[in-house]
């Protein structure tokens, strides 16, 4: 691209870099929590949701990037649809107040979870604990 001062009347040219955002970029300008982040290899791919695992040493992409989800494909994934039928949850646990569009909702950490037979369950990796109610990514 040509920018031209015209107060100064200078002009000079200035190159477009390549718009992109990797695991590896991501980790060298400071992030350090292993999650998901939004990726994008080339100016050219759609944005992905990527897993990033920043606790592992380096920065070569292939080390850091665990999985990854095209989110310009037109559609999402459904790793996780569960129908619980009971639980319970340990009176010892703390009860968390969330506070969301001006209205408080009680939570508690549930327990020994039935999942209803009669509803297609959907965990693609396996990562939902009934015991304890807590999905692992």
């Amino acid at each position: 691209q040509v920018f031209c001062d015209m107060d100064l009347g200078e002009t000079w040219i200035r190159e477009d870099k390549s718009i992109s955002t990797t695991c590896s970029s991501l980790k060298q300008d400071g992030a350090t929590q292993d999650r998901f982040y939004l990726t994008k290899e080339e100016s050219a791919d759609s944005i992905e949701a990527s897993y990033c695992q920043m606790s592992k040493p380096g920065y070569d992409e292939r080390n850091l990037k665990v999985e990854s989800y095209d989110l310009g494909g037109g559609g999402s994934k459904v790793v996780l649809n569960v129908a619980i039928q009971s639980h319970t949850y340990s009176s010892r646990s703390p009860r968390q107040t969330i506070t969301a569009c001006q209205g408080a909702r009680n939570y508690y950490n549930l327990k020994n979870s039935t999942l209803r037979e009669d509803y297609e369950q959907i965990d693609m990796y396996e990562a939902f604990h009934k015991e304890d109610g807590v999905y692992t990514i």
